[in-house]
Formats: C-alpha cells, structure tokens, sequence
C-alpha cells in the first residue's frame, strides 16, 4: 500500500500538518511568550538589560516542535538547543579573535550549508536554518569586543542562554500535564518527517549559494550589518515551492517595512532601556502567534523586536540602525529569490 506521503507528495502533508497546528496558535504562543518573558524579568530585576539578547535567542528554542507530542518537541527542541548554542558561541568567539567582515560572511555561508543539512535530516520545524544563521551572524557582528569586560559578557551570556533554553524545555513540557496546550497521544501527520539525503543536500546548496551572494552584495555595500542580509537571504528558499517562495519574499519585505515603521517609533530618543527591554517581551508573542499563519504579519512584530533588542547593546545612531536593517533585508530577501529563480524546480 502506497504511503501517505507519497500520495499526497511532502510539500501538501507538511501544508496539512501546518493547518492543523494552526488553530492552536496562541498556546504555542504562550509558551514562547513566557519563555522569553520570565527569564528576561528576572535580568531586569538583576539591572542586566545587556544580557537580554542572550535570552531572545535561547527562547528562539521554544519555535520549534511546534504541534507536536511532547516527547517529539523534547527531540527537537533539544537538537535546536545545540544548534542554537553552537551558533552563539562560535559567532561570539568569532570577534574576540579578530575575524574580519570577509571571515565572518565566508563562516556564515558555511553554517548556513550545515545547519540546512541538518536541520532537513533530522526533521526539525521549522524548516529552514534562519534562526540559527541569524543567531550566528548577530553574535560575530555584535560589538561586545569594543568593551573592556566584553569576555566576561559572553561567558555570562552563553549562561543565560543555555539558562533560557532550558526553561523552555520546560515550558514546552507543560503539555504532558495538560497545560498550555492537550497531551497529544500522535504526532501531528507529515510535520517531522526527515528529507532524503538528496534533497537536503540539494536544498542546503541553494541556502549556501543565496547566503553567500547576499553576503557577497553585503560586503560591497558595506552594510553594517550583514548578518541581516545573510539571513535574509534564507528566508524565501524555506518555502516549498517556487510559487510560495515569491510570495514569502514579498512577505518578508512587506512585514519589515511595517516592523521599521512601529521600530521607528520605539526608538525616539525618550524611550527608557526598561521599557525598550518590555516591549521586546511583549513582541515575542505575537511574533510566534502569526509565524505560522502569516509570515508577512510575524515580521511586523519580529522586525522591531530585534532592532530594540540590538539598540539595548549597540549605541547606534537608530536612523542608522533603521535604515542598515532596510539595505539588508533588501539585500538578503532579493538574494534568496535570485537563487529561488536560478534553482528552479518543478513543484
């Protein structure tokens, strides 16, 4: 008897699991939400707002197994753990050793190649090595080496994210006892299955070649920060299909623009670090709520999320910030869809 996956091929069974999964979003949502939001007070409560960027990406954690049994998310979360991890340490220790702009993009084109391998290998949701990649670039573009006590920053940070993901693991337990969401006895159908070997690896190419020209352009235009084009470039080749990766490049220029318009307001100069540091919480839900759903609505809470959450480690002029976000988006969004061109293939 022919298979289910086969009958109905993988882009439409993960399109089925993805519909059922989302008319529970704001559970999943929750459990994001409050994995970022109570290790983040207690940072505020200890004055270490500058430790906050660490807790953003160990929460990041929380995304995936999305829909899935509990034992099933514990898998992927875990794996996601290390990925996540390894991304942080290895982008933090990369300015500390004096990696340049071109080292660091040639780096993220690699860690691009591996973690899409990966991450198609071993199932994991969602698909695609954005999250990993961005947290890799923002840690190598960050700059903590310009401080005195920039060492002991990353030690302590890589902490409270290994603290943070763990709380997440946790927090995406929860179902087993009926919290937060039902204790679900299967698995949500097509929504952790492996891709073969060769697809994997034919996909984790077209990410390396995206990444690379993204970061190519990134590098002539001296962009400040080329890990946001870098990871933009991930973006529409996440899709299945031609088709659906144009329209989530359009989605993700359409979201951003809306992301820099409310980040825009957030960053007037008035704004306290505290409240900067309290509307990063609170954009953590609605981020994961449409992920989704609507990726093009997500970025609209994503986008200024992160931009505040850069503005409370870097001193940057916030136009500047603004506008070095556009140029890489721009960049990393057009990159990927180049590549989803040139790579086509038949859905």
């Amino acid at each position: 008897m022919t298979p289910p996956s086969r009958l109905l091929g993988r882009p439409a069974l993960v399109g089925h699991a993805q519909r059922i999964a989302e008319t529970a979003d704001h559970r999943p949502a929750v459990r994001v939400g409050l994995g970022l939001a109570i290790p983040a007070v207690a940072l505020l409560a200890l004055g270490r707002i500058d430790l906050l960027i660490f807790a953003v990406f160990g929460s990041f954690v929380g995304m995936y197994g999305r829909g899935q049994m509990a034992g099933v998310r514990l898998r992927q979360q875990v794996l996601a753990t290390g990925l996540l991890g390894m991304a942080v340490a290895a982008g933090t220790a990369l300015p500390a050793v004096g990696a340049g702009p071109p080292v660091i993009a040639a780096c993220a084109v690699a860690y691009a190649v591996a973690a899409s391998w990966l991450i198609e290998r071993l199932g994991l949701r969602p698909l695609g090595p954005f999250f990993v990649l961005f947290a890799f670039c923002t840690f190598a573009t960050l700059p903590l080496e310009a401080r005195r006590d920039s060492e002991a920053i990353a030690e302590v940070g890589l902490l409270v994210f290994a603290a943070t993901a763990a709380f997440c693991l946790g927090m995406g337990q929860l179902t087993r006892i009926g919290v937060l969401g039902p204790f679900r006895s299967a698995p949500v159908p097509g929504s952790a299955i492996p891709t073969p070997p060769a697809e994997a690896a034919w996909r984790a190419a077209t990410y390396g070649v995206a990444v690379a020209l993204a970061a190519a352009i990134a590098l002539g235009f001296d962009v400040g920060h080329l890990g946001w084009a870098a990871a933009g470039a991930a973006v529409p080749l996440a899709a299945p299909t031609f088709g659906r990766r144009l329209a989530r490049g359009a989605q993700c220029l359409a979201g951003t623009m809306v992301g820099l318009a409310v980040a825009a307001v957030a960053l007037l100069p008035g704004w306290p670090p505290v409240a900067r540091a309290v509307l990063v919480i609170v954009l953590m839900f609605p981020t994961e709520m449409f992920m989704a759903r609507n990726y093009g609505l997500a970025l609209g809470f994503f986008t200024p999320l992160i931009l505040l959450m850069m503005s409370l480690v870097e001193q940057a002029d916030p136009a500047w910030l603004l506008l070095d976000r556009f140029v890489g988006i721009v960049i990393g969004a057009g990159s990927g869809l180049v590549v989803a061109a040139l790579f086509r293939r038949a859905p």
